[in-house]
């Protein structure tokens, strides 16, 4: 068991962290993301947003669009970037700027499952993006025709992932792939770095995943790694899995 601040982590094998939190944590914790928009790598206040000029939201937007972009070049050089009739569902997806881009470029129709109201408003793709918590799997439209899940910057926030990873399994057709993008903490962190983590605070990481922790968890779930790479420092890890039947 590890504490830090008012938190209290558990310790597995693979040297990974899961926050244990209670009933009221987790309400709290849908809260805050139903009233804030995550948007240029920050969550932000729904009041907030409605104040912000258009020239600010341009430059924030740009932004989290040179970062869709950065992931298509990976995905390019990993040779698997579509030219046509990819649909994909995006979990998480924001205001929808990774949903926004994948249809400029042609690659297939997307859709988006996000909590936040305020997130839906100001999207530029609003009429495709679906209210919803993904913790709740099995109540998630997913779309006919599906090639793909997108979850970028999502799982590390899931209260339950295996139970999420399973029922998206369960629910989706064959060979069906998922793009991840996880932070991840390197193998034998000593607990006083970890105390300086910086999404600590209440509403924010609840599991600091090692590549190892997730990759082993992503295999019980019935998955299978296609593709890796780590990039900003060795803080992120972007993964493409598929189904194993």
């Amino acid at each position: 068991m590890w504490q830090a601040k008012t938190f209290r982590y558990q310790r597995d094998r693979t040297q990974s962290f899961h926050r244990i939190v209670d009933g009221i944590e987790k309400a709290d914790i849908l809260s805050y993301y139903e009233s804030h928009v995550y948007m240029d790598s920050d969550f932000v206040p729904a009041v907030s947003v409605q104040h912000i000029t258009r020239n600010l939201f341009l430059a924030k937007y740009r932004r989290d669009v040179d970062r869709v972009n950065r992931t298509f070049d990976i995905l390019h050089a990993w040779g698997i970037l579509p030219t046509r009739n990819c649909h994909i569902l995006d979990l998480g997806c924001g205001y929808g700027a990774f949903i926004a881009q994948w249809m400029a470029h042609g690659f297939g129709d997307a859709y988006g499952i996000e909590l936040s109201s305020a997130a839906r408003q100001i999207s530029p793709v609003s009429s495709h993006i679906m209210w919803g918590d993904v913790n709740r799997a099995d109540s998630l439209p997913i779309p006919e025709e599906l090639s793909m899940i997108v979850a970028l910057d999502v799982i590390e926030h899931l209260f339950d992932v295996k139970q999420v990873l399973k029922t998206l399994y369960r629910k989706t057709g064959a060979q069906l792939k998922m793009l991840i993008e996880i932070p991840i903490v390197k193998p034998g962190i000593d607990k006083e770095t970890l105390a300086q983590y910086k999404y600590l605070y209440p509403t924010r990481h609840l599991h600091l995943y090692t590549p190892c922790g997730i990759e082993q968890t992503l295999c019980e779930c019935g998955y299978r790694l296609l593709q890796s790479e780590v990039f900003k420092e060795g803080n992120k890890y972007l993964m493409l899995i598929e189904k194993e039947e």
